[in-house]
């Protein structure tokens, strides 16, 4: 009777470990698909023109913007979520002459389509006022994984190093969200990526808030708006419009473009 006691309690245990299993999985292939909103913020480091030192006071110390990953197991859509931020006027009246300075951080239709099953991203971007297309592969990242943990939200995440053209960049990323992705172009990573840290910590991206609810797919199509552009073109086109910054008129105009691709 004992005997036959220890066959029913061992089958029941391999039951529960069934079932715990299979509700394992289940709960990984819930996290295979949401939305994760970041927020990136930006230190201000503006050097401005000779004789108007006075306005410092006047400009913000960063420039905050809200942003979301809308993912899948194979594709995800970064792109910039309600107000863009990081627009500041300033009019201030001196010896008669009014100054104004305005910073312009990012804009409210940029948007990056990663196809990760193919190797593929879509960058559609705003600058100054103008659309730009930019196709091609998903650029390839070399990251040093340390032993460093820590928790961003409810997720601990690990930490990860890259080195490129003498800059470091920074990355949290938990493997509790099993997708090689992150904000950005960035991923590439057992997990996704929760935090970066770029620029010598000038330039951040934290999340915010993670959702696990299924996602509209029509948040996936392909950007096609703007005009199609290399990456080295766009890049050159950035460079000749920077160099139109400074004032004229009597009135200051500062420009801050981030380019968030690299």
């Amino acid at each position: 009777m004992q005997h036959h006691q220890y066959k029913i309690n061992n089958k029941m245990k391999n039951v529960f470990f069934l079932f715990a299993f299979l509700l394992s999985l289940n709960l990984i292939a819930q996290q295979t698909e949401g939305t994760i909103y970041y927020t990136q913020s930006i230190k201000l480091d503006i050097e401005l023109p000779e004789g108007q030192e006075h306005l410092r006071d006047l400009i913000p110390s960063s420039s905050d913007q809200t942003k979301a990953l809308y993912f899948t197991a194979d594709k995800s859509m970064y792109k910039d979520v309600g107000d863009s931020g990081g627009l500041t006027e300033i009019n201030q009246e001196s010896d008669g002459t009014e100054m104004q300075v305005k910073i312009v951080s990012g804009s409210a239709d940029n948007r990056l389509l990663k196809d990760l099953a193919n190797n593929k991203m879509v960058d559609q971007r705003d600058f100054l006022g103008k659309k730009f297309l930019i196709k091609g592969a998903i650029p390839e990242m070399t990251w040093k994984i340390t032993g460093e943990q820590k928790k961003v939200l409810d997720f601990v995440c690990q930490k990860a190093v890259q080195t490129k053209d003498s800059m470091t960049t920074i990355a949290w990323f938990t493997p509790q969200i099993p997708l090689s992705n992150g904000p950005d172009v960035y991923g590439q990573l057992p997990g996704m990526i929760l935090e970066l840290i770029m620029e010598e910590g000038k330039r951040t991206i934290t999340a915010t808030e993670v959702n696990f609810e299924p996602i509209d797919k029509t948040i996936l199509e392909t950007p096609t708006k703007g005009k199609k552009v290399s990456r080295e073109a766009f890049k050159k086109i950035q460079e000749e419009k920077m160099k139109e910054m400074g004032s004229s008129n009597g009135r200051t105009v500062i420009r801050m473009e981030v380019d968030d691709r690299g």
